[in-house]
């Protein structure tokens, strides 16, 4: 979309937008081709294009979908994303089979077309064949389709059952505008205690942040340990954002990333950010949920597709609103606030022990589980929210950080974290396709 604007103009972006109604938000020229091509055809007359596959996760595809999905059937999609279809674009392509339809009827069939491997060639017994319901169509928020490229789609469907947004659950928002991030930047200072501590994408890790021992990168120069004075020029709305307790996301990473502002200490240029939610939520047990294994299976269906160079993908407003959460109470969150308080606590930890983070993702991991899967995990006797509740209520936030680490040394080092940890391999075995699959096989650098 940029390189159109810088070589078409806007002038000519413009008309194309008022002449296609799939031209919308920061669209790429294939977008409008899927509409005239299909305008083009008479009823029933099929068309084949290989375009890039943002268009089925991008925000800017949200129309094009749902155009798709009421003028034509969507006869397949095949992945080529691990293929060079293209020598000079740096783009991962598929392959969308549509027939033009008046009348479309949502009880048929597409078929995906999915490589077994990543060295798979181009040939038949190389891909896997999968004929898919075309209510998957409208399963997800805004239509989103690039869980379709996946072998998991039932187990998605599964997963996200009786979810809501994650922007149901708190107010979403950027910290700043491009604009205003460059303006604040220019604002920033060393001085400590004269306003609040400024983050931006490269000084963010889970549940912590590098804000002491990382230098802030702003218009070619660094600032260590920057400070966003309060002043004036600091906009009114902005000033009571950084000022309130809130999750602060990477923009942009391998794997969610998300500092726990519990005090309402940070700023944070060109990221985005959750606060204000709504009871039973709490900061930290959200953010238990969002690092988990569980958030990383799910976001690697949804937004794959919109993969950049490296690996990297966007956490940006527009993604993070259609995250699915599940329906909680304040004694199902009970373990998973624990939780959140002794890895905000070990994330800031300069003396980590590597068995107890090890045992408590783990343990965290399939407790959130739990949350999506309450009812299939209490019928095959897999629930561990209570053991673990009563295994980890003697972590007191309020103590010393010797007594802290002497109370976890005697909770991962006693039987009873052997009981839990056996409970979990056994759940793991007896459900392979749904449990193990998730959590042995979700990470989203993958």
């Amino acid at each position: 979309a940029i390189e159109h604007k810088k070589s078409s103009g806007k002038d000519y972006r413009d008309k194309i937008k008022e002449s296609f109604q799939t031209a919308r938000g920061t669209w790429d020229l294939y977008v409008p081709f899927f509409e005239v091509s299909l305008d083009y055809l008479k009823n029933n007359g099929i068309l084949a294009l290989i375009t890039p596959n943002k268009y089925l996760s991008g925000t800017y595809g949200k129309c094009l979908r749902g155009y798709l999905k009421e003028n034509s059937r969507i006869l397949s999609l095949t992945d080529v994303s691990h293929l060079p279809v293209f020598e000079s674009a740096s783009v991962y392509p598929v392959v969308t089979i549509v027939q033009k339809s008046f009348a479309i009827d949502d009880s048929y069939f597409l078929n995906l077309h999915l490589p077994k491997d990543s060295e798979s060639n181009f040939s038949e017994d190389e891909y896997f064949k999968i004929k898919q319901s075309s209510k998957f169509l409208s399963l997800l928020p805004e239509n989103l389709w690039g869980f379709l490229l996946s072998t998991n789609v039932d187990t998605l469907s599964v997963l996200t059952k009786g979810c809501r947004k994650l922007d149901t659950v708190g107010r979403i928002r950027a910290t700043t505008t491009a604009a205003e991030a460059e303006n604040l930047g220019n604002l920033l200072v060393s001085d400590e205690n004269l306003g609040w501590k400024t983050l931006n994408t490269g000084t963010i890790d889970p549940f912590c942040n590098k804000w002491e021992f990382q230098a802030l990168r702003h218009q070619g120069n660094s600032i260590s340990k920057p400070y966003l004075p309060r002043s004036n020029e600091v906009p009114d709305d902005r000033q009571k954002l950084y000022s309130q307790p809130k999750l602060i996301f990477a923009k942009m990473a391998l794997s969610l990333e998300a500092e726990v502002d519990v005090d309402g200490e940070y700023a944070a240029l060109n990221c985005n950010c959750i606060s204000n939610l709504k009871k039973p939520w709490t900061l930290l047990a959200l953010a238990v949920v969002l690092h988990s294994k569980v958030i990383s299976f799910i976001y690697k269906q949804y937004f794959d597709g919109l993969r950049m160079s490296g690996g990297y993908l966007p956490f940006q407003a527009p993604q993070l609103k259609l995250i699915p959460i599940p329906e909680v109470t304040a004694d199902s969150l009970s373990a998973i606030n624990i939780i959140g308080a002794i890895k905000k606590f070990l994330a800031n930890s300069l003396n980590q022990a590597s068995e107890v983070n090890l045992s408590l993702e783990q343990i965290s991991d399939f407790c959130v589980l739990e949350l999506y899967l309450y009812e299939f995990m209490q019928k095959n006797d897999f629930v561990i929210g209570n053991d673990v509740f009563k295994l980890l209520h003697k972590f007191d936030v309020n103590s010393t950080v010797e007594e802290k680490n002497i109370i976890l040394q005697e909770i991962f080092n006693g039987s009873h974290i052997n009981n839990i940890m056996d409970k979990i391999t056994d759940a793991k075995k007896r459900s392979k396709d749904l449990i193990g699959l998730i959590l042995d096989n979700s990470n989203i650098t993958s």
